[in-house]
C-alpha cells in the first residue's frame, strides 16, 4: 500500500475516533432545571345517553375549533404548559337542554394537585352536570348545566 495511502487512512480513522469520543458531550445550551415543564392531556367525554354534545374549547394561543361527540365519543388534546406556568383552556359546552363555560384547565395548584395530578384532566358531560375526575380517577361533580329554554 502507498505510504500517503497509509497516511490518509490513519487520519481518517483518528477524525472518526475524534468524533465518535465528542459526541458524548453536549455543548447545546441546557435549560435550567429549576423550571419543569408538565405535559398535561385534556378529555371530554360525551356521557350524555342518547344526545349530541358540542364542545368548542380554546386557549390564548390556541382554537381547537367545534367538535360534535356523538354519546359514547370523546375529544381529547394534549399540550405542554409555558414556562410562566399561565397556560388555560376554556370549554364551551351545549347540548339539547344545556350549556356550560368553564376552565378544562388552569395552572392552579388545587385544581392540578386534585384533579390533574397525574397529568390527565378527564371531564365527564352528563344529564345533570359536569364531572372532572380527580388523583385517585373518581368523577368529581364540578358544575350544573346552564339550562336552555326551548
Amino acid at each position: 500500500m502507498a505510504p500517503h495511502l497509509l497516511v490518509l487512512l490513519i487520519f481518517l480513522f483518528l477524525i472518526v475516533l475524534f468524533d465518535m469520543s465528542m459526541a458524548r458531550f453536549s455543548f447545546a445550551p441546557q435549560k435550567s432545571s429549576i423550571i419543569q415543564l408538565h405535559h398535561y392531556q385534556i378529555e371530554i367525554h360525551n356521557d350524555l345517553e342518547m344526545y349530541l354534545l358540542d364542545s368548542h374549547c380554546f386557549s390564548k394561543d390556541n382554537d381547537l375549533g367545534l367538535h360534535i361527540l356523538f354519546p359514547g365519543e370523546l375529544q381529547d388534546w394534549s399540550f405542554q404548559d409555558n414556562d410562566f406556568e399561565t397556560t388555560k383552556f376554556r370549554c364551551i359546552l351545549e347540548w339539547e337542554n344545556g350549556l356550560l363555560e368553564f376552565d378544562s384547565f388552569k395552572t392552579n395548584h388545587n385544581f392540578l394537585n386534585n384533579f390533574c395530578g397525574n397529568l390527565t384532566c378527564s371531564w365527564s358531560a352528563r344529564q345533570d352536570g359536569v364531572y372532572l375526575t380527580n388523583v385517585k380517577g373518581e368523577y368529581v361533580f364540578q358544575d350544573y348545566w346552564d339550562m336552555l329554554i326551548h
